[in-house]
């Protein structure tokens, strides 16, 4: 809790430049997935082939038309331990595993 909120006596942060309604908190007060894949994660399994893949993003494309699509790449190593992240992670100083991981992802995605 920061000095703000334990001098008011409240759980809350305050902060000026922004105007949070109480339509907007309720709007996206739901549980919703940490993250997005497609096709998502439980569609995956050992027969799942490049062509079933781009069987997905061909279905996709078809019913979705002109959606935007994003593309979530996960750096795995931080510099500390959070608390809230489920993801797979090396805790390192050393920033240049990152630039080799990067490397290969590079490599990957030119295939």
């Amino acid at each position: 809790m920061d000095a703000l909120s334990a001098a008011s006596g409240r759980n809350t942060i305050s902060f000026p430049d922004i105007e949070i309604s109480e339509d907007l908190v309720r709007r996206f007060d739901a549980s919703g997935p940490r993250y997005t894949s497609y096709p998502t994660a439980d569609c995956f399994h050992s027969e799942f082939t490049e062509r079933t893949y781009i069987s997905h993003l061909a279905r996709r494309a078809k019913n979705c038309a002109n959606a935007p699509l994003s593309v979530y790449v996960h750096l795995p190593f931080c510099e500390s331990l959070c608390d809230f992240c489920a993801c797979n992670k090396i805790i390192t100083h050393d920033h240049s595993r990152s630039v080799k991981y990067l490397k290969y992802l590079d490599i990957a995605t030119e295939r």
